[in-house]
């Protein structure tokens, strides 16, 4: 099918319950992460901005958090629905699923990378085609990452293609992900360890990964072999995608950035 011709709209999910914990919770003062505040903004409200700018994100998107605190603090675009958190990550993947019209792929993004923008979100899913992959992931060469952000303290894993960082945004088969919750769920434990995700790809695969002696291609037919999952890395030419506020360090990097209008409003 040409998207030329037939423009798919894909539902959207944004996960909106993470907690800000330590120096990033003493510098900002807030507890719900997708309320941290940029320039009088949530942060919610510039991945909501993204999302609802790009030409192929149906409506509703449904973002999953403390409802009371985000009906309370923002306003809602139309065509947003807040659903509320059950808990873990993982918990509220499957309660935001749960809210979502029946579609063959799904966008799932994180609330806290607020310098990503609609251009950004319409690109990746333009790179994603029609291939049937259960789990379309952006990756991002660290280069790029430096050269952006020379600061940014990101985990990177190298390859024999090259170093590379991953992305907050997603394209996904609901159906698949419910089949496989055990693996996600694994998945999502270990998502900020790429090593110790790797090691469930047994010895050798992980030796040759510390080597950068795997290409991405291996990667996906080994993830498709161990865990059943058809996966496609998208490489993406956009650090923002991939830079997410996780440090007190992300915090200060995005309010200047924001304060001088780098991001939309």
């Amino acid at each position: 099918m040409n998207r030329g011709e037939i423009h798919i709209k894909y539902p959207a999910l944004i996960l909106a319950g993470g907690k800000s914990k330590g120096k990033l919770l003493e510098a900002t003062g807030v507890e719900e992460k997708a309320l941290i505040t940029f320039s009088g903004y949530p942060m919610l409200h510039f991945v909501l901005t993204a999302f609802l700018s790009a030409p192929s994100v149906g409506r509703p998107v449904v973002v999953v958090g403390n409802r009371d605190k985000i009906l309370r603090q923002m306003a809602l675009p139309t065509g947003v629905m807040v659903v509320q958190e059950a808990g873990s990550m993982i918990d509220n993947l499957y309660t935001g699923l749960r809210h979502l019209p029946p579609s063959e792929k799904v966008l799932l993004s994180s609330c806290d990378i607020p310098l990503v923008t609609g251009e950004m979100i319409e690109d990746f899913l333009g790179r994603c085609g029609e291939a049937q992959v259960d789990v379309f992931y952006p990756i991002i060469e660290k280069s790029l990452v430096m050269k952006r952000f020379p600061m940014s303290q990101r985990t990177f894993a190298r390859l024999y293609d090259g170093v590379f960082t991953g992305g907050n945004v997603l394209l996904v088969n609901p159906v698949k992900l419910r089949e496989i919750e055990p693996v996600v769920r694994e998945v999502i434990r270990l998502r900020k360890s790429p090593f110790r995700l790797a090691s469930r790809l047994g010895f050798f695969f992980l030796l040759r990964l510390f080597t950068g002696g795997i290409r991405i291609a291996q990667v996906e037919k080994k993830v498709e072999k161990v865990f059943g999952i058809r996966a496609r890395a998208i490489r993406m030419p956009y650090p923002e995608i991939g830079t997410d506020l996780d440090k007190t360090g992300d915090f200060f990097l995005f309010q200047g950035l924001i304060s001088r209008g780098v991001s939309q409003k």
